[in-house]
C-alpha cells in the first residue's frame, strides 16, 4: 500500500529522534539534480539530451544511495 507524504514524512529513528524522511530525499534528489547537469557540461558546452538525462539520473541515484539502503532483489 502507497504511503501519502504526510505518512512518509516522519520516522521515529529512537524514541524521541525523528527523520524527515520526505526532506531527506528531496534534498538529494535536488543536489543530484544539480551535480548531474554540471557533469553533463563538464567538457561540452550543448551535451546531446541523452548524455543530460543520463549523467543526471547517475547522479540522483548517487545521491539517493547516500541516505538510502536498498535491500538487494534476488
Amino acid at each position: 500500500m502507497a504511503q501519502s507524504k504526510s505518512q512518509l514524512k516522519r520516522q521515529a529513528i529512537q524514541h524521541g529522534i525523528y527523520i524527515e524522511a520526505y526532506t531527506v530525499v528531496d534534498r538529494a534528489v535536488e543536489e543530484g539534480v544539480a551535480l548531474g547537469y554540471r557533469r553533463a557540461h563538464k567538457h561540452l558546452n550543448n551535451p546531446a539530451e541523452a548524455v543530460m538525462v543520463e549523467t543526471i539520473h547517475r547522479e540522483v541515484m548517487n545521491a539517493l544511495c547516500e541516505v538510502l539502503r536498498f535491500d538487494e532483489i534476488d
